[in-house]
């Protein structure tokens, strides 16, 4: 009961006549939130400067991507864009259940998985990587596993509904 998973399949058929559903994408979700004490003082204040003042919080609602895969035989296709507009549409208009002003993720620290986050709307929490660092206790030397990142939804929202 951490989160909830995701996923969509092909029917294809046998030569046999029989038909089978394959894997294509998954990912999983949670609830989470953004706690503006703990990120960079940049990012904080972009944050609240798009919320009025009198409802500016020290934390707020998102959703977390804990996990987003395209499955083997699937990829290159540029199904996980896809899967990322999905998700924000989803979480927007579909999925009334969970009021989120954000999405996060924790994404792996390599070049082309950060390129795609941002690629798809995401910024880093803490604009500097040493931030990061002491903000999760990893020394300089240290290789930083994974990079928070966030996407405000509320442009789409208003994009579908103004």
């Amino acid at each position: 009961m951490l989160s909830h998973t995701y996923c969509f399949y092909e029917e294809v058929g046998l030569d046999n006549g029989a038909k089978e559903k394959r894997s294509v994408a998954g990912f999983c979700v949670s609830c989470s939130n953004v706690a503006t004490k703990l990120i960079s003082k940049v990012t904080r204040n972009r944050i609240n400067r798009k919320i009025p003042y009198g409802k500016q919080r020290d934390h707020y609602p998102a959703v977390m991507i804990g996990q987003l895969t395209i499955f083997d035989g699937y990829s290159g296709r540029g199904l996980g864009d896809d899967l990322l507009d999905f998700i924000k549409y989803w979480l927007v208009v579909e999925n009334q259940n969970v009021a989120s002003r954000y999405v996060i993720v924790d994404a792996v620290n390599k070049p082309k998985v950060l390129d795609f986050y941002i690629r798809n709307g995401f910024s880093f929490a803490f604009p500097d990587i040493n931030m990061e660092r002491e903000y999760v206790g990893v020394s300089a030397n240290e290789n930083l596993r994974t990079r928070f990142m966030l996407c405000d939804l509320m442009p789409i929202r208003q994009a579908i509904y103004c």
